[in-house]
């Protein structure tokens, strides 16, 4: 469709043609950093580890044992692509992973009921209260290794 319309403005060079292919690149690049973002949050939960984690938060209760660190970054590391459309989740769980370079990385858990695992939601949120979803990832042995450490995801 892009390309019908390109050819179409470089064949009339009408006004309408070119506002027509504003557009598709607008909604070109509102898509790209959607996917963009989700392979970026995608890539650190694949790739993380405890070594350059100082703690993490699981709903303001802060982690830092070794053990701890190694077994929910196990969990998040066995990550998959993902996407719902649906509900079949329980309540959030909110995470703050602590690396020691300084940077914060947030992240909303929830328990799946479909199959065994957890949704790890990408999101951004503002000062005004709204919010800006990047997608989500899947994670099959996270619930387990929260019930190893002692804290159950909610199941409801």
């Amino acid at each position: 469709m892009g390309w019908a319309v390109y050819r179409e403005w470089r064949s009339k060079k009408s006004k309408v043609t070119l506002l027509g292919l504003i557009f598709l690149g607008l909604v070109f690049l509102v898509l790209a950093n959607r996917f963009l973002h989700n392979v970026v949050y995608y890539y650190e939960l694949r790739f993380m580890s405890p070594q350059e984690i100082s703690s993490i938060d699981v709903e303001g209760k802060s982690l830092s044992s070794a053990n701890e660190l190694a077994t929910l970054t196990d969990g998040f590391n066995d990550v998959q692509w993902f996407s719902y459309n649906h509900g079949g989740v329980a309540n959030p769980v909110s995470i703050i992973v602590h690396y020691k370079s300084g940077r914060p990385s947030k992240y909303v858990v929830r328990f799946y009921y479909r199959e065994p695992g957890a949704v790890v939601e990408f999101s951004r949120r503002f000062d005004n209260g709204s919010s800006l979803s990047y997608g989500e990832a899947f994670c099959r042995r996270l619930p387990k290794a929260f019930e190893d450490i002692n804290l159950p995801l909610p199941k409801n």
